[in-house]
């Protein structure tokens, strides 16, 4: 924030502490110059997502700010060029953002859906397939809840409906079809208490706890103690007791009600935290069970424990677990960082924040996703400068 003064017609810039002496017979004004990236510098961030190069937040007067690539119109600033430092989108009153790959969704103070990005496969919900540069109100009113896998979307409505859209391919909509769909449509399923998209398989818990999936499941992430792919229609796990569900591309956590952290899926790069690179086809316990939440990315995974320590493994070829190498994990390893109460992952980047509203990044930033005004990559957890 800065103070402009205009004397006898002539515009002065002053400090907002410094003084100036104006005579008597001297005319002025004075306007306060208020640029959104500068009051957001000193402004608590509320939430956090991330695309596959592309990051966004909310601060804590529900203002939504993006950063990053924007090949697809994905930053929702009416264009596609890219930007390297946290641009405010216009949108205030924003209560929820959720990124999917290359494409965005927010929920404002009204409960109503609005999407921008790539819209190939219909998973903006629009009824078409055309790609958006702007956030389209998807008249879906009422909405709780959204999840994003590669190329499909899910929402739960404050009734605990829930209804799809986008890529269907490999019955990730659970429709009992693989037929993609435009618009949101009901599942004929509620009492949702969450749902969880990878990449192309669904997860949902209904209000009792019990877990179930749609989707792939080439390589057992849908934990069935198969890899028989194509289930078209959610199907039991038999955990009867889920409390989370995390989904990574290809690789999926659960945290049970009375605390057990599982895992199945692919885990070639170790994000299963299991200390080898062996896939599992059924949920397995991981030994942990002090873990808050867990939050899948891509190919690598991150807990944050009942204390506000984080902790991560698996895929690190681009510094996404901020470790200081590029060395991958195949255990969850401490990352240093404390009192975290929020994770997101992008592809090659992560994102992360403290009790305190302060976010720091580690990782590939070509396209800017770091928001930290240049295109440094980090390999460490970096604070964010949000100022212009």
């Amino acid at each position: 924030m800065k103070i402009e003064v205009t004397i006898n017609g002539k515009v002065v810039d002053v400090n907002i502490n410094s003084k100036l002496k104006v005579s008597n017979d001297e005319l002025y004004t004075v306007k306060v110059i208020d640029d959104i990236n500068d009051v957001v510098q000193d402004i608590k961030v509320k939430q956090i997502a991330c695309g596959v190069e592309h990051t966004f937040i909310i601060d804590e007067c529900d203002r939504l700010l993006s950063t990053g690539r924007n090949n697809y119109g994905q930053l929702g600033l009416e264009d596609n060029v890219d930007r390297n430092i946290f641009t405010y989108t216009g949108y205030d009153g924003v209560q929820q953002v959720v990124c999917g790959e290359y494409c965005t969704y927010i929920i404002d103070e009204y409960d109503r859906l609005f999407a921008t990005g790539l819209n190939d496969k219909g998973q903006l919900g629009l009824g078409d397939n055309k790609n958006r540069n702007e956030f389209i109100f998807t008249d879906r009113r009422g909405v709780k809840q959204i999840s994003c896998g590669e190329r499909h979307t899910f929402i739960i409505n404050k009734y605990g409906w829930l209804f799809c859209a986008g890529c269907n391919s490999e019955g990730q909509l659970g429709l009992g079809d693989t037929d993609d769909r435009d618009v949101f449509t009901y599942t004929g399923i509620g009492n949702i208490k969450q749902v969880a998209c990878g990449g192309e398989y669904t997860f949902i818990i209904d209000n009792v706890g019990n877990l179930l999936g749609a989707g792939s499941n080439y390589f057992g992430q849908l934990g069935l103690g198969d890899n028989n792919n194509n289930i078209c229609k959610f199907t039991n796990t038999y955990i009867t007791n889920a409390q989370q569900v995390s989904c990574g591309r290809l690789h999926t956590f659960v945290i049970t009600k009375d605390g057990n952290v599982l895992a199945t899926g692919r885990n070639e790069n170790g994000q299963l935290g299991l200390g080898d690179n062996n896939d599992r086809r059924v949920f397995t316990y991981t030994g942990y069970d002090i873990i808050k939440e867990i939050i899948c990315g891509e190919f690598n995974t991150f807990a944050i424990s009942k204390y506000g320590g984080l902790y991560a493994t698996g895929w690190n070829e681009h510094n996404q677990l901020g470790l200081g190498d590029n060395n991958e994990r195949y255990k969850f390893t401490d990352t240093g960082c404390q009192d975290i109460v929020k994770v997101a992952c992008g592809r090659y980047h992560t994102v992360i924040m403290n009790y305190n509203g302060v976010i720091l990044a580690t990782g590939d930033n070509d396209y800017g996703q770091l928001g930290i005004g240049n295109n440094d990559d980090k390999n460490t957890f970096t604070k964010i400068n949000i100022s212009k």
